[in-house]
This record gives structure tokens, C-alpha cells and sequence, in this order.
């Protein structure tokens, strides 16, 4: 009574499961990670030992959560990686789950192609106006790079993290 249980889960794709962890190795090289949760310990671990920003994680069924150091700011992420196109219909369900959830502010949104990317930003905008986002986006291929990682969002804005400092 009142014990929380950890329970593992099997992975539905290990491709997304190896690209994830080359991403957080990746983050790692940038000397900004200060913390990277992956799905499976979002999904097995007891809530009440979590933040209010990994339990809304939890919630959306993110792929991995992120607190990045930016200039000794901390930005607090989900994150969501894509390696096939979807319909339409999938992605908007993940902008409004994002945009329904007020706890997180940020979302890295990785993708293989830049079809994908262009298809949510195009979703993103249409839910947004001229609001300020919260994806932030970047093709697979610049994601696994170590010399800088650029993440850009709809009002080009970058978050930067290099091996040497962080710029935004």
C-alpha cells in the first residue's frame, strides 16, 4: 500500500531507442547537459520522486527530457524524435498535447528529414499565429554533430551548444 513498483518496457524500435542514445551522447560532448531522462525511466519510475516539468513528460509520453545549462540559465525540455513521416494528424495531435500542457515550455524536436520538420513547423504555425513556440527544431544529422548543435524555432530563434559555451 502505497509502494510504487519500477517496471521496465520493451522497446517498440530499437533504430529510435540507439538514435536517442546517440543524441544524449551527443548533448553529453556539449558539456551543457545537466540532466537527460529517458522514455523508459519516464514511464517506470514512481511519480512522486519526479519534477512537475518530467511529469508532464510522463504525461505526453515524451521521448526523453532534457535540462540543458544555457549562460547558467537552466532550460527544461521534452524531447521528440522522428525518423519517419507521419500524417498530418499525428503530428497536430503532438503540438496540441504540447501546447495543452502549460508545465513544459520547451520541446527539442529532432527529425530525419527536413519534410518532417517542414510539416511541423507549417502545424506549429497554424496553432500559434505569431505567438511565441516552443519546438525547437533540428534534422538528425546535425543532432549527432559535437562541434555545435543548432536548434532553431519558427521566429529564428537558435539555441547553440557547443563544446565551449552555449549561445542563444
Amino acid at each position: 500500500f502505497g509502494d510504487e513498483y519500477r517496471v521496465e518496457l520493451k522497446s517498440d524500435s530499437v533504430t529510435h531507442d540507439l538514435f536517442l542514445s546517440d543524441f544524449r551522447s551527443s548533448l553529453s560532448e556539449t558539456k551543457n547537459l545537466k540532466n537527460f531522462v529517458t522514455e523508459n525511466q519516464l514511464q517506470t519510475w514512481g511519480k512522486s520522486s519526479l519534477t512537475p516539468t518530467i511529469q508532464a513528460c510522463v504525461t505526453s509520453n515524451s521521448d526523453a527530457f532534457v535540462t540543458l545549462d544555457i549562460n547558467g540559465i537552466e532550460l527544461d525540455a521534452a524531447v521528440e524524435y522522428e525518423a519517419f513521416q507521419k500524417s498530418d494528424a499525428r503530428y497536430q495531435k503532438l503540438i496540441d498535447c504540447y501546447y495543452a500542457n502549460n508545465t513544459i515550455q520547451n520541446v527539442l524536436f529532432v527529425a530525419a528529414s527536413s519534410s518532417i520538420i517542414k510539416k511541423m513547423m507549417e502545424i506549429e504555425r497554424e496553432k500559434i499565429g505569431d505567438d511565441e513556440p516552443k519546438f525547437n527544431y533540428c534534422l538528425s544529422k546535425n543532432a549527432l554533430k559535437s562541434e555545435t548543435l543548432k536548434f532553431f524555432d519558427l521566429n529564428n530563434g537558435v539555441i547553440r551548444l557547443s563544446t565551449n559555451k552555449v549561445m542563444v
